[in-house]
């Protein structure tokens, strides 16, 4: 038994994880995890017991490495500005790791990421953020709450025509500049101050 676990769970879980970004979900099983592993089956089965649990466990390994990349590092800028950073995140995710992207879109162990992407949200930006929202565009917090859930839809929308090739944009940065035109755009429609707004974001 001992000679068996001497390949670490983390990293069979590393393994399947690479695979899943590189060649997707359906192409993990115990066989050709072992393959990618260099390994017999043996130390999967020690380890997971079954392919359930380790899809299992694979899922949340999926949504906390893709929680990593969406969450922008502490700083001081606008929230509406880190709010739309994790937007182009998330686009990002979609160019450059589809597969990932894709599987992250789908029900998984009971939930999806468009819910991981509010829970995200609520981990990062503290819930002070609408109010600070709110005063950065001097419109209501009800106003602000609404904007926010309205970029999320958007950009969760965005996300599904990209993965299935229907978005038909040039590139990525393409999919930045709808973002932040439509939200321009919203915050016009609600009677934003959008002069004070630039401003606070320009100092």
């Amino acid at each position: 038994m001992g000679s068996i676990a001497r390949i670490p769970k983390d990293q069979i879980l590393d393994a399947a994880l690479k695979m899943l970004i590189r060649d997707g979900y359906d192409s993990i099983n115990i066989k050709t995890l072992a393959k990618e592993l260099g390994c017999s089956t043996q130390p999967i089965s020690w380890h997971f017991g079954s392919m359930p649990n380790l899809r299992k466990e694979l899922t949340e390994a999926a949504f906390q490495y893709a929680d990593k990349k969406m969450i922008p590092p502490p700083d001081d800028v606008v929230a509406i500005d880190r709010f739309r950073e994790m937007g182009n995140r998330y686009i990002d995710l979609a160019y450059d790791e589809p597969n990932l992207a894709r599987f992250l879109t789908e029900a998984h162990e009971g939930h999806t990421f468009a819910e991981q992407f509010i829970e995200i949200l609520d981990r990062s930006m503290d819930e002070t953020m609408s109010r600070q929202i709110a005063d950065v565009l001097s419109v209501s917090v009800d106003q602000a709450e609404h904007l926010i859930q309205t970029l999320m839809l958007y950009v969760q929308g965005l996300v599904t025509m990209i993965l299935s090739d229907r978005a038909q944009l040039e590139s990525k940065e393409a999919a930045y500049e709808m973002i932040k035109r439509v939200g321009r755009n919203y915050m016009i429609g609600i009677g934003a101050d959008m002069e004070r707004a630039d401003a606070l974001r320009a100092s």
